[in-house]
């Protein structure tokens, strides 16, 4: 098993979309064991096959510690009485966030989901065959910036996301107001 796949993204996609429907976090750990054991009360104790893959002892040991929990329920993890929560979202979730990476759904699937389907057309989910985002810079050259310059690109960023939007269907960046101060083509700083 590769170290990061993207079913490790799923995962990811799958607690963000979880806590935007909930509007708190769906895993509160505050350390990694804490995290681990919310997990474990929430989604059950893994699988044997799943446990005969895990490398590091002490977290294997951890699980093993922690006794076996039944699985609660989606529904009942994503109780929402402060808005509708469909069961199509629930269903989605759920498959997302699934401990085997190889029961875990993948980008394919997801897009293909009854719940996407529903809320975006099919033109703005034709799969690219490249990265659409245009890089802003070279990351290599991330390495030969000076303090004061890498603050600068930082913070400018951050700034730029507030005046951007991205467009799925176009494959295009709008951008309101600022520009970035990294150009795409030379990778390089631009001084307003």
């Amino acid at each position: 098993m590769p170290e990061h796949s993207t079913a490790v993204d799923m995962w990811a996609v799958g607690c963000i979309f979880a806590e935007m429907i909930l509007r708190r976090e769906l895993f509160p750990g505050r350390s990694v064991s804490g995290q681990i054991k919310i997990i474990l009360t929430m989604l059950g104790a893994p699988s044997q096959k799943m446990m005969d893959e895990i490398r590091c002892e002490r977290t294997r040991r951890l699980i093993e510690n922690f006794g076996d929990h039944a699985q609660r329920s989606w529904p009942e993890i994503m109780n929402c009485r402060e808005r509708e929560v469909s069961d199509d979202m629930i269903d989605l979730i759920s498959k997302l966030i699934v401990v085997d990476v190889e029961d875990r759904i993948d980008v394919q699937g997801a897009l293909n989901h009854t719940f996407i389907t529903q809320c975006i057309s099919p033109e703005e989910l034709r799969v690219q065959k490249a990265c659409p985002f245009k890089v802003k810079m070279d990351m290599a050259a991330v390495e030969t910036l000076t303090h004061q310059e890498l603050t600068l690109a930082l913070n400018t960023d951050v700034r730029c996301a507030d005046y951007s939007t991205y467009s799925l269907s176009s494959g295009e960046w709008r951008y309101f107001g600022r520009e970035p101060l990294y150009e795409a083509r030379e990778g390089s700083l631009r001084t307003e």
